[in-house]
């Protein structure tokens, strides 16, 4: 209308992305024009998966088919198998390519044709499309197998006749057997009718045949024996036995060549339950199979590992047959494991310990059961240096002024010499190595270090240690004091003296001064806790030379000094004993006797004095 116009996006499928846009709105003469952004989100589109041709293979051989596709958006795609038999595989070769891989077993044309599909998808949607496959059997090496004109190249075997009849599993006629008038063993025989083995060593082949008999008696097997030559025997095979019916029934033998060169020879065998039992043969078949057929491992990439840690490698594998696989240890180290994880994926474990440095050859294998297949590869352990262990320390106590000893020992994992050092404690403490696991404690305090200490030694290897911590207890040692010189005295008789000693004690004990040895008059006493006082009261008879000595004593300990006291003499006056009043008459005499004494003993000489 007048005011009101239409914007109309229609992006195509390679639009998405941001776009710049405007609009305009015009009178005629004038507009007016407004940008807005236009952005185009992405849709992902499906896939397209071209038509896949069916496709035709015998059993034994392979077959390989490649298919195509496209994705409207340029995804890169990935083709997948959708349905189909374990034969079939499908794998991607490029963003727009895969390829359809068929490798049929014996056995495999039983259920032929398959009904298979494919899908093409680029990681979100897709697109499957379907394919029949026809599994054709390999071709019957055995001449005249069916009977339909003659019985040439074959024959009865131990007294048994053969006769073409009418009736067969699979044609017009086939071939009766009559037995002996004996309950022997009897049956077919291909003569001369044997089947060259052109394969070679290790080739499978597979031998069928239909029987079955009126009567429901008699048991038949089909026994398949290598020659080569007409007489030299290389193998034999023989089937599982059945009972005989009125069914036609099959009986089948693989068997594996031997020699190169040889020839195969087909044998229907009845065990019989009556004399002349009869059964019917047709539709017998060699043919050439690649039975079970071995695995591949992929290579292993060689591996390398630090003693004492883990590490694991993936290994895969595959069966042309679609087998699951077991993968196990093939050969290697103790510390090597191997096991299965899916059944084309395996797992190498390896946990060394940490004396298993070195270089190990190894292999791991991957079996179907019967066949396998064997991969070497290298390990490498590399070498981790192990800690030391140092060995406990026992506490030790020392007086002060001694010295202790202990030795310490340890052990090393990847036997490295060991060093031993001091890592903590006293000054007084050191610590020495004296071969390569034993070290040495030396303890020397000196007197004033009693006490506890906290100590600890070490063991290196260089790189790594073991510390460990003990005790040191140093006990209290008392030292001897000291008493300094005394120096000698003099003294007069009758006088005193004295003179103060002093000593010192290195643990600081108070001392105590006593007299060691002189005369009676001396006396030694303690002041203080480093002094002393000799003290000298010689009497008036102790004149002379003394030796003499005083000691200081911290109680256990003492130190003992000696000295001389000399007592000089003194020299004391002497007693005259009273005189009597004496009377005499004029004229006459009188006498009287004065006596005295000297303190002394010195000599005494009597005088007047007056009168």
């Amino acid at each position: 209308n007048p005011t009101t116009g239409s914007i109309h996006l229609a992006p195509g499928f390679s639009d998405a992305g941001t776009y710049a846009a405007s609009a305009s709105a015009s009178d005629g003469t004038l507009r007016d024009t407004k940008p807005f952004q236009i952005t185009v989100t992405n849709v992902n589109q499906a896939p397209t998966l071209n038509a896949i041709a069916s496709m035709t293979v015998a059993e034994g051989a392979t077959a390989d088919q490649a298919v195509t596709g496209s994705d409207p958006d340029g995804d890169v795609l990935t083709f997948t198998k959708g349905s189909g038999p374990t034969f079939l595989t499908v794998t991607t070769t490029n963003a727009t390519a895969g390829s359809i891989h068929l490798a049929p077993r014996a056995g495999d044309a039983t259920g032929s044709p398959y009904a298979a599909s494919v899908t093409a998808s680029d990681g979100t949607l897709g697109d499957t499309k379907p394919f029949q496959i026809t599994v054709s059997l390999p071709p019957n090496l055995v001449t005249n197998p069916s009977f339909e004109t003659n019985t040439t190249g074959w024959a009865g075997y131990a007294g048994a006749t053969i006769l073409r009849v009418a009736g067969g599993f699979d044609g017009n006629f086939s071939v009766q057997v009559t037995g002996p008038s004996s309950t022997a063993k009897f049956g077919l025989n291909d003569s001369p009718n044997w089947v060259p083995s052109t394969a070679g060593i290790g080739t499978t082949y597979r031998s069928t045949a239909w029987v079955r008999s009126s009567s429901a008696t008699g048991r038949v097997l089909l026994q398949v024996r290598e020659y080569v030559g007409s007489s030299t025997l290389k193998g034999t095979a023989v089937s599982p036995a059945v009972t005989l019916s009125p069914v036609w029934q099959m009986v089948t033998v693989d068997y594996v060549v031997n020699t190169a060169g040889s020839y195969l020879d087909v044998q229907v065998l009845d065990t019989p339950v009556v004399t002349g039992e009869v059964f019917q043969v047709d539709n017998i078949s060699i043919r050439a199979s690649i039975g079970n057929r071995a695995p591949i491992l992929n290579a292993i990439a060689n591996m390398t590992v630090a003693e004492g840690a883990t590490t694991d490698q993936a290994v895969t594998g595959s069966d042309p047959d679609g087998d699951a696989l077991t993968f196990t240890k093939a050969g290697g180290p103790s510390f090597l494991t191997v096991t299965t994880t899916t059944p084309t994926t395996g797992n190498i474990h390896l946990a060394p310990g940490f004396s298993d440095a070195g270089t190990y050859a190894a292999s791991a294998s991957a079996s179907d059961g019967s066949l396998s297949d064997t991969k070497p590869f290298q390990i490498t352990v590399t070498n981790v240096n192990q800690a030391p262990t140092l060995n406990a320390i026992a506490n030790m106590t020392v007086a002060e002024g001694a010295t202790a000893d202990q030795a310490v020992t340890g052990s090393d994992p990847d036997g490295d010499a060991l060093t031993f050092t001091k890592g903590s404690g006293p000054t007084f403490l050191t610590v020495s190595t004296t071969n390569a696991t034993t070290g040495s404690i030396h303890v020397a305090p000196g007197f004033g270090d009693a006490g506890t200490y906290a100590a600890s030694a070490s063991a290196s290897d260089g790189s790594l240690s073991d510390t460990k911590p003990f005790q040191i207890t140093v006990r209290l040692a008392n030292r001897a004091p000291t008493l300094n010189a005394v120096a000698n005295m003099t003294v007069a008789e009758g006088a005193t003296a004295d003179q103060a000693v002093t000593g010192s004690d290195p643990d600081g004990d108070a001392l105590t001064f006593t007299k060691a040895g002189g005369p009676s008059f001396l006396t030694v006493t303690t002041t203080n806790a480093t002094t002393g006082s000799i003290h000298l009261a010689p009497g008036f008879s102790d004149a002379g030379t003394y030796a003499a000595s005083a000691s200081a004593s911290d109680g256990s300990l003492s130190d003992t000094k000696p000295f001389q006291v000399t007592v000089s003499n003194v020299n004391r006056a002497p007693t005259l004993n009273a005189i009597a009043s004496m009377t005499v008459a004029e004229g006459a005499t009188a006498d009287q006797p004065v006596t005295g004494s000297d303190p002394d003993g010195d000599a005494l000489t009597f005088t007047k004095g007056s009168g």
